[in-house]
């Protein structure tokens, strides 16, 4: 489950801009990205080979996230390892960019009240993330244990809602990973998540 794929997108959709503000390019190939743990600013250096990232370079070619996410997996644990990016939650991702959170879980929520909440945090550029769990139910097109982002809601005209999420991985559907969820869908098979505040 690569949950830091899941936080840098959507942080690249919600918040334009923020990555580069997170990483600056040194014009010799290679890029500085700053993160914060603890109150202690840390900068990694990394070059542009990208090789072996989960995260995907922008339909404009901007390669933003790859770079922060191949500096993450230094940074997390300090073993220069994409595997070290497997597991964890989204909050000490949203942490470590220095981004303050709050959590999200869609089982707190009535239809309606969770599509108002969408619905506000998309106005507010606002990241929502949501783990999924390990057995997927009700046919939902979701991969277990694994992360996605919310990126909106929709009422039909029966009155029930649809929720719109990506996958990070840009797979499980031909629109670049959107897919989109029942309520019961989506509060079956999501567990705790991270909203950026």
């Amino acid at each position: 489950m690569l949950f830091r794929s899941a936080d840098l997108a959507g942080l690249a959709q919600a918040k334009p801009g923020t990555l580069q503000q997170i990483c600056v390019d040194l014009g010799d190939g290679t890029y500085a990205v700053r993160f914060n743990r603890n109150g202690v600013t840390s900068i990694v250096r990394v070059d542009a080979d990208l090789s072996g990232s989960f995260a995907r370079i922008g339909a404009d070619g901007n390669i933003w996230a790859p770079v922060i996410e191949k500096a993450y997996a230094f940074f997390r644990k300090g073993t220069n390892t994409y595997d070290c990016l497997n597991y964890g939650d989204p909050e000490s991702v949203f942490s470590d960019l220095g981004f303050a959170y709050n959590y999200a879980f869609a089982g707190t929520f009535d239809a309606a009240g969770l599509y108002n909440f969408v619905q506000n945090a998309v106005a507010q550029h606002q990241t929502i993330v949501l783990p999924t769990t390990s057995l997927i139910q009700r046919n939902a097109p979701l991969i277990g244990d694994h992360a996605y982002t919310v990126i909106g809601a929709t009422q039909l005209t029966d009155g029930s809602y649809l929720f719109t999420l990506r996958n990070p991985w840009g797979f499980n559907s031909p629109d670049d990973g959107v897919v989109q969820l029942t309520f019961t869908q989506l509060t079956q098979n999501t567990m705790m998540g991270a909203i950026t505040r």
